[in-house]
């Protein structure tokens, strides 16, 4: 996977997250890509090839920020976090929901 290919921007991970500089930048993209892959392994779906894919979206960024903040700060009551993003992990594996539609065969044509 690469940067073009990613659930969630880069720009919208970082605004999710707070930061605002670019020294995280490539940390962050790695994490997008890792709980993109993690999320694809746990569902069987790619959501890059699934035109609404906002379920799909949130379950990424819950992911990164608790790999950004919760794994390296030892934040406190991560619990509740960590049972959503299971939620919408589960929800995706039983099929999604009304937000997430039909894989497409070719995402290039909906850029531009």
């Amino acid at each position: 996977m690469d940067k073009e290919n990613l659930l969630v921007s880069l720009e919208d991970m970082k605004d999710y997250l707070g930061e605002s500089g670019e020294d995280n930048d490539r940390m962050i993209t790695e994490l997008i890509l890792s709980a993109q892959e993690e999320l694809q392994r746990a569902t069987g779906t790619d959501f890059r090839k699934v035109k609404r894919r906002e379920t799909a979206k949130r379950a990424v960024r819950i992911s990164v920020w608790l790999s950004f903040y919760a794994d390296r700060d030892e934040v406190k009551n991560v619990d509740y976090i960590v049972r959503a993003r299971d939620r919408l992990v589960t929800k995706l594996q039983y099929g999604g929901d009304e937000e997430d539609g039909a894989e497409t065969p070719d995402l290039d044509s909906e850029k531009g």
